[in-house]
């Protein structure tokens, strides 16, 4: 079974979507909160079932007919996770199968066929610049200790000696340094890009949609075409931060629960006008935040888009690499000189700004009551 074959959805599934759709945005909007995020797939349990049965072999195949990609790498994690857990309708995650409470999630690496597929936008990734490693190293540590109550050695971390001095935690003082160091870091980030094939100008799709990010040059299906990076963050710092519009979930490294408290980093690109990752568009986004409609016909349920054809602008499938505090962006197939570059933002991304929207001032009039 594929998750991306499969007939268009019904009237009935389509009817039903909607339905579903609306009563999560009315939801939101009554709780004023970009917070709210459901689970789609606790809405239609047979999509469960029908997930849960698919084997290895088969979630593989599916990958390589929707994406095109060389070859893909399956790495299981025995974390518990619930049955109803769909980690695939996260933005900008590749999909996972939750079988037998096992959490197999499917990476897409190594890709084969181009030449340029190990071309990185950073020349330097931010993990092998050596300041910004260390200072990744001090951080974590003074997270472990504020969090934790995880107290370091004086062998382990001989910059905080003075913090160190004190029999009993100073934790205001220790919560400034643990800032003051996480600033360091963002500003050690380092810059150096290999994006001279990518030009940032005003979007094809309008002027809501402000700039978009373009290609100056014929790209091949499978390469390397940006990095997205950025300030690193924690769920709690990334909870903090005014504009929230370039932040992006990374995920959990494989020594999440020794780096950090909560175990998930996050990137905010806003700050980083350098990065042109942070330039590309959704294309569904000039009409979702007006037409409730046009967004029930841009959902996707399973792989499958609703509508025919809804997807086929996509060119860019993003893949998240906590390890490396980035996300790549690969393309997915051909891409034309001149072609203006997407990628799809997820569900969530779309359900928050949609209660925020114009459209829903419109839709508090039209929804039923019995959503009420």
């Amino acid at each position: 079974m594929s998750l991306s074959s499969g007939p268009s959805a019904t009237a009935t599934e389509n009817q039903l979507l909607r339905k579903t759709l609306m009563k999560d945005l009315y939801t939101r909007i009554s709780m004023k909160s970009e917070q709210v995020v459901w689970n789609q797939l606790r809405r239609h349990p047979q999509e469960v079932q029908r997930a849960r049965d698919l084997t290895v072999e088969e979630m593989l195949a599916s990958q390589h007919e929707r994406y095109g990609l060389g070859r893909s790498v399956v790495r299981y994690s025995q974390k518990q996770v619930s049955p109803l857990t769909w980690p695939g309708d996260d933005a900008g995650t590749q999909g996972a199968v939750c079988k037998s409470h096992v959490c197999l999630d499917v990476l897409v690496s190594s890709l084969g066929g181009s030449p340029n597929a190990s071309k990185l936008m950073f020349t330097t990734l931010p993990l092998q610049h050596e300041p910004y490693r260390r200072l990744w190293q001090r951080f974590c540590r003074l997270e472990k200790w504020l969090e934790l109550a995880a107290r370091p050695s004086s062998e382990e971390c001989p910059e905080e000696a003075d913090l160190l001095a004190h029999e009993v935690d100073d934790i205001s003082a220790l919560r400034q340094r643990m800032e003051l160091v996480q600033k360091e870091l963002w500003s050690s980030l380092p810059v150096d890009f290999e994006d001279e094939h990518l030009e940032v100008r005003p979007s094809q799709l309008g002027v809501e949609a402000g700039l978009g990010l373009f290609a100056t040059k014929a790209l091949p299906a499978n390469q390397l075409v940006v990095h997205y990076g950025g300030n690193i963050h924690t769920l709690k710092s990334s909870m903090k931060l005014q504009d929230q519009e370039y932040v992006m979930r990374l995920g959990q490294t494989a020594s999440a629960v020794d780096e950090l408290a909560d175990g998930s980093l996050y990137v905010d690109a806003g700050p980083h006008l350098a990065v042109k990752g942070r330039y590309i568009n959704d294309c569904r986004c000039s009409a979702l935040m007006h037409d409730f409609d046009a967004y029930v016909a841009s959902r996707v349920r399973n792989g499958t888009p609703l509508l025919p054809g809804s997807l086929d602008s996509y060119n860019l499938q993003l893949v998240c690499c906590p390890e490396k505090h980035v996300a790549e962006l690969f393309t997915t197939r051909d891409v034309e000189e001149g072609e203006e570059l997407f990628f799809d933002y997820g569900h969530r991304y779309w359900d928050d700004r949609l209660a925020t929207g114009a459209v829903c001032k419109v839709l508090r009039k039209q929804i039923p009551i019995e959503y009420q």
